[in-house]
């Protein structure tokens, strides 16, 4: 797995989250999409050097809503974007 489909892969799974969120807590829209927003933003801004800010974002995120938790990226998937380099 390189960047980019690592990106793509996290993207598209925030953008599954987001919308599950938003129909399961109407009334928290505006925090859920500033949190999609936020990681969404770094995601798009990720390379390897920051990867740890991307992860720290996700457990911050994670703390008000458990379903952000599904963002962490597995061992083997930053092994690979670590051999990829």
């Amino acid at each position: 797995m390189n960047m980019t489909e690592f990106k793509i892969k996290y993207l598209l799974k925030l953008g599954d989250i987001e919308e599950m969120l938003l129909v399961k807590y109407p009334d928290k829209k505006e925090r859920i999409v500033f949190l999609c927003n936020l990681l969404e933003s770094k995601l798009e801004s990720l390379q390897l050097y920051n990867l740890n800010d991307y992860v720290a974002t996700v457990l911050h995120a994670r703390q008000e809503f458990n379903e952000f938790i599904e963002l962490l990226p597995w061992e083997f998937e930053v092994e690979q974007l670590i051999k990829n380099k």
